[in-house]
């Protein structure tokens, strides 16, 4: 639950670009997009320290490398200006952390609905 809250919170912003258009409209100020980034680090610093023992029984490295991605794309965001070359190399960062996001969570379901599905044995079907 915590995992698809996070994940959508992440999608509204970025699709519709609360911290980047929105909120820098009606506070113009950069203090806003540190603000929501810090959030998002507290959240995800919680998130790890909540679900650590699972994490670590799945191939987290897709998870540890997401995180790395989208670690260098807020970074590259708030280095550079947000236009030409800049930008293509922070969307880029942000596409390979969004694949790697995608592969954690999607293998992460499928072995958990793997391990929840029992064989029938033939003395079931009888």
């Amino acid at each position: 639950m915590c995992s698809g809250i996070f994940t959508s919170v992440l999608l509204l912003d970025d699709f519709f670009m609360f911290h980047d258009y929105i909120f820098y409209t009606f506070i113009n100020s950069d203090i806003v997009q540190l603000i929501v980034y810090i959030a998002y680090a507290i959240f995800l610093f919680w998130y790890i320290l909540r679900f650590l023992k699972f994490i670590l029984s799945t191939l987290y490295i897709f998870l540890v490398l997401a995180i790395g991605f989208f670690g260098l794309s807020v970074l590259t965001d708030l280095i550079f200006e947000s236009k030409g070359l800049q930008y293509f190399i922070e969307d880029s960062f942000k596409f390979i952390g969004l694949i790697n996001w995608m592969l954690f969570f999607s293998i992460t379901a499928y072995n958990a609905l793997l391990s929840k599905l029992q064989p029938l044995e033939l003395n079931d079907l009888k």
